[in-house]
């Protein structure tokens, strides 16, 4: 191939954690556009990703939609769980909750 061929070609990104950033990506898409909203070629653009990448990641847009609510549940928990390991013993742990 010469110069010039591959000058027209686009060059492949080498990303590793694609699929957790698309992950991330629908969360925003859904946020915006809503579940009924949200399709694997949204999700494509918002990435700025080909459509081809999300579906090799995730089959199905159910896939796609429980991957991101896991991934945002497992986030909340992660962060609940911090805020209450922070709290002193012997504190009210009600008020440190709300």
């Amino acid at each position: 191939m010469t110069t010039g061929q591959q000058a027209g070609r686009s060059r492949r990104r080498y990303e590793p954690d694609r699929r957790q950033r698309l992950i991330e990506v629908t969360l925003d898409v859904i946020a915006e556009h809503g579940v009924a909203g949200t399709t694997h070629r949204r999700v494509a653009t918002a990435a700025d990703v080909p459509l081809g990448s999300v579906t090799y990641h995730f089959a199905s847009l159910e896939h796609l939609l429980a991957s991101a609510f896991t991934h945002l549940a497992e986030t909340a928990a992660a962060v609940f769980d911090a805020q209450l390991a922070a709290i002193e013993p012997g504190t009210d742990a009600r008020a440190k909750v709300v």
